[in-house]
C-alpha cells in the first residue's frame, strides 16, 4: 500500500511537471507568435510609411517642377527643401539647379517693364514701365530704394549715372527728364522732341545727355543745366542703339545704319549693317546686330560679320555685351534670354522663366550676372556663369535615327545621306564614321558595346566593329525599309523590323535568318527585348503592340494601343509592365491582363522614344515637341521637363538614377544633361 501510494504521488508529480512544461511551451509559442505579429505589424507600418513618404516626395517634386515652369522659383525651392535627403535623386538635383539659375526677383509689377539700366558700379538698377513709373532697386539687398511717376505715358528709354545717383528717362510724352534718386520731382524736363522717345544715353563725366525719338531726331543736351546744345541730325529710321563710347556718340537704326558723332557734334562716316544694331561693346569695336531670330557680332568699323548666334525661336529684341567683350546676352520675344560667346557664337547659357518678351538685358560688371527686364512686369537677376550641367554636341547632320549606349558614354547617329557616326561624349568627337550606302532609318549598339548596327531603305542592314569601323556582318532583308533594330541581351541575335510588317531574327555570327515573326498589319516601327531575353515586344503603324517568344517568334499577346502608330515600346516583366507610346501619350499595360494600367499625358507632339529606366521607378520619353520628360512609373506623375532641344527628340537614355540623361534631336544635336553644375559643385 505504501509503495502504491509512492507510485501514485510520483505519477502525479510527473503529470504536474508535464503540464507545467506544456504550459511553458504554449507560452513560448504564444510569445513567439506575438513577436511575429508585432514584427509583421511594424514591417507593414514601415512599408506603409515608406510608400507614404515616397508619395509625398513625388508630390513635392512634381509641384516644384510646375512652379519652376510658372516662374515661381522661391516656392519651388521651398518644395524641394521639404524632400527627405535619402530620396533626392537626379530629378530633384536637376530641379534644384534650375531653381538656382534665377538669383533674385528685383521688380515684380502689374504693368510691363519697358526699359532697364544698370549703374556702372553695379549698385543700382533702374527700370521704367508702361504706366510711366520708375523703380530703382538696390542690387545688393534686392530691395526697392525709390519708386516714382516719371511720365504721363510709358517710359520708353532709361539711363542711369555710373554711381546710381541720377536717372534719365525718355517717355512716350516726347519729353526727356533727369531725376535725382530719392526725389519725386524732376531736376530737369527737356523739351525738343516731337515724337515719343526711343533711346537715351547719359555721359555723367562730361555732363552730356543724348536722346533719340521715333521720328529719327537726335538731340544733345547739357545735363547739368537741362539745355539743348545741338541737334545732331535726323535719321531715316528709329534709333534702337544709342551710346557714348571712347570716341563720342554712336547710334544704330532699324534700317541697319551705324552712325557716329564726336561729343562736339561732328558727324563721321556711317557703316551699313545687315540687321538692327542693338548693343555696342565697351571698346566700341564690336556691335551686336539682330536679324529676326538670329543675331550677329559685327566689326563696328566696317560691318564684317565675326560670328553668328542661332537659337532663339522668335525675334531678338535686346542685347548687351559683357565688360570684357567675351560674351553677349540677347533677349527675345520667345521669353528667353541667352548668353553667347562672341568669338565663335556658341551658346553658353539659356535663361528661361519669363512669361513674356525680354525687352532688356544687361551684364553685371564681373559678368557673373545678367539682369533682364520683361513685358511680364519683372526685372530679374540671373546667374550668368557658363553652364556645364548641359553639354551640346553638334553632329553637323540632320539625323533620322539615334541610339545611346546604356553607360551613357557613346551615341550612334544615322542620317539620310547614309552616314553612321559613333560619338564619344567624353571627348565630344566622332570615333567611328562609316556609311550604309543608303538612307539610315534605324541604329543600335550591341550590349557589350563592341558592335554598331544600322539599317535603312531596301532592307539593307550592316554591322561594324566599334573599335575600328571594319565591317563584320551584312544582313540582307527583303527589299522593304527597316525601321527598327534590337540586339538580344546576350548579343547573339539582332532583330529587324520592316515595312512589310515582319520581324526577323538574325544570327550575329553568320548573318543568317533564324526565324520571322508576323502579326502586324503594316510597317513595324519599334522593338524592345526583355532584360532576360525571353521575350520581345514590337509596335507598328496598325496601332498595336505585340509580344513574342524570342526563341521562335511565336506571338504571345496583342495590345490594342490606339489609332496612331506605336513609335516606342519597352518591356519590364519584373514590374509586370509593357510600355507602348502612340501619338502624344504613353500607355502602360499589365502583362497579365493586357489592360492599360496607367497613361502618361503631357507631350504636345508625337512621342518618338520611350523607355522604362533600369530601376523601374521612372520612365523617360522624348517627343516631336522638342522636350524630354521623366515620369514616375506608379503614379504617372510628370516629374521634370527638359526643354533645350532644337528639334524632335529621336532618342533619350539614362543609365541609372544619378547618371546624366543623354538625348539626340532632329537638329543634329546630342545633349548631355547633368544634375549638378560642376561650376559650383554641390551648391
Amino acid at each position: 500500500a505504501v509503495a502504491e501510494g509512492e507510485r501514485a504521488r510520483a505519477e502525479g508529480e510527473r503529470a504536474r511537471a508535464e503540464e507545467a512544461r506544456r504550459r511553458a511551451d504554449a507560452s513560448l509559442v504564444t510569445a513567439e507568435l506575438e513577436r511575429s505579429r508585432t514584427a509583421a505589424a511594424l514591417e507593414r507600418e514601415a512599408g506603409l510609411h515608406g510608400v507614404a513618404e515616397r508619395q509625398t516626395y513625388l508630390a513635392a517634386v512634381s509641384l516644384a517642377s510646375e512652379q519652376i515652369a510658372h516662374d515661381e522659383f522661391a516656392s519651388s525651392g521651398v518644395a524641394l527643401e521639404s524632400c527627405p535627403a535619402q530620396l533626392r535623386d537626379w530629378v530633384w538635383r536637376r530641379l534644384r539647379l534650375l531653381c538656382q539659375q534665377h538669383v533674385a526677383m528685383l521688380v515684380q509689377r502689374p504693368g510691363a517693364v519697358t526699359a532697364c539700366a544698370l549703374a556702372a558700379d553695379c549698385s543700382t538698377v533702374a527700370s521704367g514701365a508702361s504706366d510711366g513709373s520708375v523703380d530703382v532697386v538696390d542690387l545688393a539687398g534686392a530691395r526697392t530704394s525709390a519708386h516714382f511717376k516719371a511720365h504721363a505715358s510709358a517710359v520708353r528709354a532709361i539711363a542711369i549715372a555710373p554711381d546710381g545717383t541720377q536717372v534719365v528717362t525718355g517717355g512716350g510724352d516726347t519729353t526727356v527728364r533727369v531725376w535725382a534718386v530719392g526725389q519725386d520731382k524732376a531736376l530737369h524736363i527737356l523739351f525738343g522732341h516731337d515724337h515719343p522717345l526711343s533711346a537715351v544715353a547719359y555721359d555723367q563725366a562730361n555732363g552730356l545727355i543724348v536722346s533719340a525719338d521715333d521720328g529719327g531726331d537726335l538731340l544733345l543736351w547739357d545735363a547739368g543745366q537741362g539745355k539743348l546744345l545741338r541737334k545732331l541730325g535726323k535719321l531715316a529710321a528709329t534709333v534702337h542703339l544709342l551710346a557714348f563710347d571712347l570716341t563720342g556718340i554712336v547710334a544704330g537704326t532699324a534700317d541697319g545704319g551705324l552712325w557716329r558723332w564726336s561729343r562736339a557734334g561732328q558727324a563721321a562716316d556711317a557703316v551699313r549693317l545687315t540687321g538692327v544694331p542693338l548693343a555696342l561693346s565697351r571698346d566700341g569695336a564690336q556691335v551686336a546686330v539682330a536679324r529676326g531670330t538670329s543675331a550677329m557680332i559685327c566689326a563696328a568699323s566696317d560691318g564684317r560679320v565675326l560670328s553668328t548666334l542661332l537659337g532663339h525661336s522668335q525675334d531678338i529684341l535686346s542685347a548687351a555685351f559683357s565688360t570684357d567683350g567675351s560674351a553677349v546676352a540677347t533677349g527675345s520675344a520667345d521669353t528667353t534670354a541667352r548668353i553667347w560667346s562672341t568669338s565663335d557664337g556658341s551658346q553658353r547659357r539659356r535663361l528661361s522663366g519669363n512669361a513674356s518678351r525680354v525687352v532688356s538685358v544687361t551684364f553685371t560688371a564681373d559678368a557673373t550676372g545678367v539682369i533682364t527686364g520683361s513685358a511680364d512686369g519683372t526685372v530679374r537677376l540671373w546667374d550668368a556663369r557658363q553652364r556645364r550641367d548641359l553639354t551640346a554636341i553638334d553632329t553637323g547632320k540632320t539625323p533620322d535615327a539615334a541610339s545611346a549606349c546604356d553607360n551613357g558614354r557613346q551615341v550612334l547617329v544615322g542620317s539620310a545621306d547614309g552616314t553612321v557616326v559613333l560619338w564619344d561624349l567624353g571627348t565630344r568627337s566622332a570615333v567611328v564614321r562609316v556609311s550604309l550606302g543608303r538612307p539610315v532609318r534605324a541604329t543600335a549598339l550591341s550590349p557589350d558595346g563592341e558592335l554598331i548596327a544600322a539599317a535603312g531603305d531596301g532592307g539593307f542592314c550592316q554591322l561594324w566593329s566599334r573599335r575600328d569601323g571594319t565591317r563584320q556582318v551584312t544582313i540582307l532583308c527583303p527589299p522593304s525599309p527597316v525601321h527598327a533594330l534590337a540586339f538580344s541581351p546576350d548579343g547573339n541575335r539582332i532583330l529587324t523590323a520592316s515595312g512589310d510588317g515582319r520581324i526577323r531574327a538574325w544570327g550575329i555570327s553568320d548573318g543568317r535568318e533564324n526565324y520571322f515573326a508576323v502579326g502586324h498589319a503594316g510597317p513595324v516601327r519599334c522593338l524592345a527585348y526583355t532584360s532576360d531575353g525571353e521575350r520581345f515586344v514590337s509596335g507598328g503603324d496598325d496601332g498595336t503592340a505585340r509580344v513574342y517568344k524570342s526563341h521562335n517568334g511565336e506571338g504571345v499577346a496583342v495590345l490594342e494601343v490606339g489609332d496612331a502608330a506605336v513609335r516606342a515600346v519597352d518591356f519590364a516583366p519584373e514590374r509586370g509592365l509593357i510600355l507602348a507610346a502612340s501619338g502624344q501619350d504613353v500607355h502602360l499595360f499589365d502583362v497579365v491582363t493586357n489592360r492599360v494600367r496607367q497613361s502618361l499625358r503631357g507631350h504636345t507632339g508625337t512621342i518618338l522614344t520611350a523607355r522604362i529606366l533600369a530601376d523601374g521607378n521612372r520612365i523617360l520619353t522624348g517627343s516631336e515637341d522638342a522636350t524630354v520628360r521623366i515620369w514616375d512609373t506608379d503614379s504617372g506623375r510628370n516629374l521634370i521637363v527638359l526643354r533645350d532641344h532644337a528639334g524632335g527628340v529621336l532618342s533619350a537614355q539614362q543609365g541609372n538614377e544619378f547618371a546624366p540623361v543623354v538625348s539626340t534631336d532632329r537638329a543634329g544635336r546630342i545633349l548631355v544633361w547633368q544634375a549638378v553644375d560642376p561650376v559650383d559643385g554641390e551648391r
